[in-house]
């Protein structure tokens, strides 16, 4: 604990403490500062800046001096002000708190007030650093809650809103020279960075302090009037004057806002020795008026609670206010009844039936939505028609833009999926943030999100966690949550974050935290887009689970106790109530949608739809393959793991792969591996024709848009479909043999033994779907009487191959020479000198080609290829699991 006396101040100390009063003095014009008054001041804040990184003593008792973050509060206040008039112009009325200042004016403004602009961020970002470093303590939770008394957290997030109003305009100004226009990128760059600061001071405030993490979520969550860059007034919060109007979801956030403001003021109290910091400030100022000496508007909040309490009462001030001897439980109680009640409705298990969505019901709907997608291409061509009467509509060029001018509705990015307030700016504090920063600058932000919806304690019953699935269920209840959350995955769409980065892993365990509050299936519904099948907010959110998953898998599956006790937790019926959902979704709303672009696909191959009227651009058949993509990753991770893949066969989701395989057969001509030139067509012809269709391989944006839409192939899903086909049709654990009889009998009944043979043959769009396909029909055929008689069938029933080569009849003789002859002498001649030749299809080949028939081979003596194929076949020996090599590594 501090022992020294108030006035007992170090020259660091009051050096900084007079260095801010210039700096307030100079943001209020009282007066400003001049160059070299400047300059020492820069001096002293530079010193102090270098003392706060580099010595921990130092940087304590600068943390413990309650005047300098009263100082800091009010010279970041008073520095709003005046940066809001130069960077965006002045109020339009003292009863305006909006500037409307467009953004050329604005960027006209930064231009002209380019120099006192530079040099007052510049200040300001050093102070925030300050203010930021004073937070990493031995004991964080003095200068924590020293910074909460004197509501340094309110100039915070003026100061944040600031930058994000000034840089939200961009920098691209018009009719500016370059000197200008780098000025303009100059100023933006240091509001910035001044962003990125207050969100790294942000996270040390909160970090490890439930009280602050409690008191940041209600202010940023609960959308109080963001855009007048004042800050929240706490009688506001906690007695609103607004009328409490419930959502459509009939949720008050009024009420919950009241509720969980009274119970932290009723819950929480200051740490004891912040206690009597803040006492000595307030009895030092109350008896003179000195330096440093401040009225009590200012110290608002916890200190004015102080004010009210006897220095006994602080002693025991550190811990939530409870019974004595309550457990944490008792204490925290219901935080929010309104959430609760929210809560209660929009949990996991409202989502689920107890059956999964029947397969009747779910052709009705595949019918539905080709029917729907018919209908849509059917109007834009009669009012394409109503629109010129007599004129013939023009033909679908191979461009693709001719097919999408057609369905400009439709388009659409990843910048349009947000919907937009009237003053330009997303719903909610921090929500801007990432359409702002770029990867390296946005890291703050999650680790804020992350630090208020994530236990690290990890224990059930603490009193954290409790708050902590309080703080989760507020983020998905009100919409400024909804609308960040949404952000931060389009933001990882946007950038093409991998796996491995630092953004993805943090986002991961956000999404994480969210599926252990059982929250993933309203935040699914939340994150959809009317217009897309998948919108890439939910693309990006299944790659989460994903990988959540995956990771349970490898920590559980692979020990047998781990695994019993996994099975038996509450956890695993959550994963599985997730499982449930999400095939359902997969099931009744991404399937169908699929099934009926590919029909519409297949409706322009047959030439009985004009391409012209193809419904959706490339950028929405892109969007819809990766959705697709993304979930059949997540079904071949369910198969691989036994409880799960029990459910599946339950389910009996060999319907929806088989309607998958069907579908693409119908709507995408296989791609050969090489594609014979024709030689009718000019050599022009010839060298488009490879670039045809976007390799399978590695597709890259300009490939793609070098296709019309109504061409898209649907790249790489057919071996996707066949692991997951294998994994189903394996035998049960611990078998070897035969395979799964209960999915043998789904595919015989869903008629799926025909798309698994129309597979074998190559394709590039899926050039390793025919190893797949081949271990589905191993294990198929293993056991099944059905699919071995449909086989039989087949055989009988195919025509008998022919025996006689193409010019096996000209050199038979029959037609005669020009002299009469019947062709037995010199024609024999003829026969040997030119060689028999036939046409046959090579599979990975475009069309038939000639090939010269061999003559066959002395009798007794095999030919020596036929001898080496031999040699290897009885090479090839089977495993203990009765697979070969290509199968174990498969499987």
């Amino acid at each position: 604990m501090d022992t020294r006396e108030p006035d007992d101040e170090t020259i660091e100390e009051r050096c900084f403490l007079a260095a801010l009063s210039c700096i307030e003095g100079h943001f209020l014009d009282l007066p400003s500062m001049g160059p070299l008054t400047l300059a020492r001041v820069a001096s002293i804040v530079n010193t102090t800046l270098e003392k706060t990184h580099g010595n921990a003593a130092r940087r304590t008792t600068l943390a413990k001096n309650v005047s300098i973050w009263i100082s800091l509060t009010r010279v970041f206040g008073s520095a709003v002000a005046d940066l809001s008039n130069k960077s965006l112009g002045p109020l339009l009325s003292s009863a305006d708190h909006d500037r409307r200042a467009t953004s050329q004016e604005s960027n006209t403004l930064v231009v002209n007030n380019y120099t006192s602009l530079k040099e007052d961020l510049q200040i300001l970002i050093k102070l925030m650093h300050i203010a930021r470093n004073l937070l990493v303590t031995a004991e964080p939770e003095i200068p924590q809650s020293l910074c909460a008394a004197v509501v340094f957290d309110h100039s915070l997030f003026q100061i944040i809103l600031l930058c994000i109003k000034v840089a939200s305009k961009g920098s691209e100004g018009e009719m500016l020279d370059d000197v200008s226009q780098a000025n303009l990128i100059e100023i933006n760059e240091l509001f910035k960075k001044l962003l990125v600061v207050s969100l790294q001071q942000t996270h040390n405030w909160i970090a490890k302090h439930e009280r602050n993490k409690m008191s940041f979520w209600l202010d940023v969550l609960f959308d109080y009037d963001i855009g007048s860059l004042s800050p929240p007034q706490s009688s506001s919060l906690l007695f609103p004057t607004t009328p409490d109007v419930p959502t459509l979801e009939g949720f008050y956030p009024n009420r919950a806002r009241y509720q969980i403001r009274k119970w932290i003021e009723e819950n929480f109290s200051v740490h004891p020795e912040a206690c009597e910091l803040l006492y000595k400030d307030m009895e030092k100022n109350a008896s003179a008026a000195g330096f440093g000496s401040v009225d009590g508007a200012v110290i608002d909040g916890l200190a004015g609670q102080v004010q009210q309490k006897s220095p006994p009462e602080w002693q025991n001030a550190g811990t939530p206010v409870g019974k004595p001897g309550a457990t944490a439980t008792e204490t925290s109680s219901v935080i929010s009844e309104e959430i609760e009640v929210w809560y209660s409705r929009y949990r996991a298990s409202c989502y689920v039936g107890a059956r999964m969505t029947t397969i009747d019901n779910t052709k009705a709907q595949i019918e539905n939505c080709k029917s729907q997608r018919l209908n849509r291409c059917y109007a834009q061509s009669q009012a394409a028609t109503a629109s010129t009467p007599g004129n013939i509509p023009p033909r679908a060029s191979t461009s693709a833009e001719s097919c999408t001018d057609a369905c400009s509705e439709y388009a659409d990015d990843y910048g349009e999926d947000d919907i937009e307030e009237d003053d330009g700016l997303l719903a909610g504090i921090l929500t801007e943030i990432p359409n702002i920063l770029d990867p390296k600058q946005i890291e703050a932000l999650h680790m804020i999100v992350k630090s208020c919806v994530i236990d690290t304690n990890g224990t059930p019953s603490t009193h954290s966690t409790e708050l902590q699935k309080t703080r989760c269920k507020m983020f998905l209840a009100l919409e400024c949550g909804k609308s960040l959350l949404r952000e931060i995955l389009v933001f990882i769409a946007v950038w093409e974050m991998e796996e491995n980065s630092l953004i993805f892993k943090l986002t991961n365990q956000i999404i994480h935290s969210i599926h252990k509050t059982a929250l993933i299936p309203y935040a699914w519904q939340s994150l959809r887009i009317p217009k897309d099948i998948m919108s890439p907010a939910q693309t990006v959110l299944l790659r989460m689970i994903h990988q959540i998953l995956e990771t349970k898998r490898d920590n559980y599956h692979h020990n047998i106790a781990e695994n019993s006790n996994y099975t038996s937790s509450e956890e695993f019926t959550n994963d599985l109530t997730l499982i449930h959902f999400l095939f359902h979704i997969f099931r009744y709303e991404v399937v169908p949608e699929c099934l009926a672009l590919m029909h519409i696909q297949a409706q322009v191959r047959e030439n009985k739809l004009d391409p012209l009227y193809f419904p959706v651009d490339l950028w929405d058949m892109d969007r819809a393959k990766d959705g697709l993509a993304v979930f059949l990753d997540l079904i071949i991770l369910v198969a691989d793991i036994p409880e799960s893949r029990a459910r599946l066969i339950e389910w009996e989701a060999i319907f929806d792969l088989v309607a998958l395989l069907n579908g693409l057969d119908a709507a995408v001509a296989k791609k050969p591996l090489v594609s014979v030139p024709r030689r009718a067509q000019g050599s022009s012809n010839n060298n488009t024709s490879d670039q045809a269709y976007p390799d399978a391989s590695g597709q890259s944006v300009h490939s793609i848009m070098q296709e019309p839409a109504f061409k898209f192939p649907w790249s790489g899903l057919k071996a996707q479909i066949f692991t997951i086909m294998a994994h189903l049709l394996q035998p049960p654990l611990g078998r070897n043999s035969p395979g799964n009889a209960a999915v043998q009998q789904q595919i015989v009944r869903n008629n799926g033994i025909v798309p698994l043979l129309n597979s074998c043959a190559y394709d590039d769009y899926n050039p390793f779907a025919k190893e797949r396909v081949a271990v589905c029909l191993k294990w198929l055929l293993d056991g099944c009487e059905a699919a071995n008689n449909f086989f039989r069938d087949l055989i009988s029933l195919a025509p008998p191959m022919m025996t006689s080569p193409v010019g096996a009849q000209a050199g038979a003789g029959g037609a005669g020479d020009a002299n009469g002859n019947n062709g037995t002498g010199s024609n024999n001649i003829t026969s040997q000198a030119i060689p028999e030749t036939t046409r046959i299809r090579v599979d990975g080949i475009e069309g038939e080609i000639n090939v010269e028939v061999r003559k066959k081979s002395s009798k007794g003596k095999a030919p020596v290829r036929h001898r080496e194929v031999e040699k290897g076949m009885k090479a090839m020996s089977l495993n203990s699991n009765g697979n070969t090599e290509m199968e174990e590594n498969f499987m």
